[in-house]
C-alpha cells in the first residue's frame, strides 16, 4: 500500500509516468498505469489550460431566430 500510495503522490506531484515505472522497476509503463490516477489540481489545470486555447465564437445566426431554425433544420 505504502509502494502505490508513494507512486500515485509521485504522478500526482508532475512526475512523469515513465520515470514512476523506472522507479517501481516495472518492466513496462501498463504496469505503472494503475497509479495514474490525476487529482483534482491536476484536472483543473488540464481544463483551464484547454480553454486559453479556443478562440471566441461568434453565433452564425446573429440573433435572428429564423437563421437559427433553419440551420437547425427546423424550418
Amino acid at each position: 500500500m505504502f509502494r502505490r500510495t508513494r507512486a500515485t503522490n509521485l504522478y500526482q506531484n508532475g512526475v512523469e509516468l515513465e520515470l514512476v515505472s523506472r522507479i517501481l522497476g516495472h518492466a513496462s509503463t501498463q504496469t505503472t498505469r494503475i497509479y495514474a490516477t490525476p487529482s483534482i489540481e491536476m484536472m483543473k489545470e488540464a481544463m483551464g489550460a484547454s480553454v486559453n486555447g479556443i478562440p471566441e465564437e461568434q453565433p452564425l445566426w446573429l440573433k435572428d431566430e429564423e437563421e437559427l431554425a433553419r440551420l437547425c433544420g427546423l424550418r
